[in-house]
């Protein structure tokens, strides 16, 4: 019994305060000068969005939602926000460039219609009072098709996001040579995260429209859940200052690709034959910020033209095809005997790598093993 009560004033004070540390993050984000840009706002709204849910279920853990003027007459419209604001923090992440289209405006469609019918009812409640059978039955049952419909849409909208920036990721590698400082798999675990959390709230909305029903145990695991994502958001936020900072816009990393008619085999033979000249003689891939089209504008050609021919002819992308030449030359550069004048860490800088963390991930990617077990196994050869 000690163990239930204990776990009754635990649950509300961790969601609750979950929900505060979220508007706090929210209002840090939409005041900071440091975070003046679009994706930066929406991911202020967002966290805003989400911290609503908690608020709506701290007061539902101490059963003052229960009553009809907090649960069913006060409008929560702002939690329909949250699909609207995971779709263009993720859109004007990956494009700071992109035009606002009519198209766009769909997206504000749910929430819009949610905070009509909220308000409408609320004004009702004024006029009725909050015991009216009938118009607490009405609006109780729509509210929890509402509430469905916008779980459903926000399952919908994350596995949007998580495709249009799985993509955009692909093409930072076609670009970067090393995409430490615009690594973007922070946001895609966010979205895998908020994906989860929607799922287990569709369940929950679709129980609950039953009457009756209510998995509160899976509710209370939701809202745990967002204060568990809040917090990790915080943190990461506070230890890594580059989470949301300016990308480059997408038309300026986007080369595409060109069509077998656009070029014939000569060509590429021509444009292979001078990127292993210059990259013997100049070695470029020394340089930690190269990017595509500097390698392509030292050649002579067009990024477009370079970026098919890596991708096409080599199966490789550019981060791939650059780390790959850095990693061979750390390993020459070892089998020298450099190492005694280094740490690891510093022979990769040396070697064109811009921090540990890329050097470890891109040697454990193209090699299979890590540094320390390539230069154990050497050491084993030589023994």
């Amino acid at each position: 019994m000690e163990y239930v009560v204990n776990l009754n004033i635990l649950a509300p004070l961790v969601v609750s305060f979950g929900a505060f540390q979220g508007i706090i993050l929210s209002m840090l984000l939409g005041i900071s000068s440091k975070y003046k840009f679009k994706p930066a706002r929406f991911f202020a709204l967002l966290l805003l969005s989400i911290s609503a849910v908690n608020i709506y279920g701290a007061f539902d853990l101490v059963e003052v939602a229960s009553t009809p003027l907090f649960e069913d007459y006060v409008p929560y419209f702002w939690v329909d926000l949250i699909p609207v604001s995971v779709y263009f923090f993720v859109t004007y992440l990956i494009d700071r460039n992109y035009a606002f289209t009519r198209k766009d405006s769909l997206f504000f469609v749910p929430a819009a219609l949610s905070a009509g019918y909220q308000f409408y009812h609320f004004f009702q409640y004024l006029r009725w009072g909050p015991y009216d059978p009938q118009a607490y039955h009405a609006f109780n049952l729509t509210g929890n098709f509402f509430e469905l419909f916008s779980s459903g849409f926000s399952v919908v909208v994350f596995l949007i996001c998580i495709k249009k920036l799985t993509a955009f990721q692909k093409q930072l590698m076609d670009f970067y040579s090393d995409v430490e400082s615009a690594n973007l798999s922070w946001a895609l675990r966010f979205l895998y995260i908020g994906l989860f959390i929607a799922t287990c709230w569709v369940v929950v909305s679709f129980v609950n429209i039953y009457p009756g029903y209510f998995i509160k145990p899976l509710a209370i695991f939701t809202w745990l859940s967002i204060t568990g994502l809040i917090y990790w958001t915080g943190a990461s936020l506070l230890f890594r200052k580059s989470l949301l900072s300016r990308l480059p816009a997408l038309s300026d990393i986007n080369p595409g690709s060109i069509s077998p008619k656009e070029h014939t085999v000569c060509e590429f033979e021509e444009i292979g034959h001078v990127l292993q000249e210059h990259l013997h003689k100049h070695q470029p891939f020394l340089d930690a910020d190269l990017t595509l089209r500097d390698l392509a504008k030292q050649m002579g050609t067009t990024d477009k033209k370079l970026s098919t021919y890596l991708n096409q002819h080599l199966s490789l992308n550019f981060s791939d095809f650059i780390n790959g030449l850095r990693i061979e030359t750390f390993k020459t550069r070892v089998q020298q005997g450099e190492l005694a004048n280094y740490s690891i860490v510093g022979l990769a800088k040396t070697c064109g790598f811009k921090s540990k963390s890329s050097f470890y991930r891109s040697f454990k990617k193209l090699t299979g093993t890590t540094p320390s077990e390539y230069l154990g196994q050497l050491t084993k050869k030589a023994s």
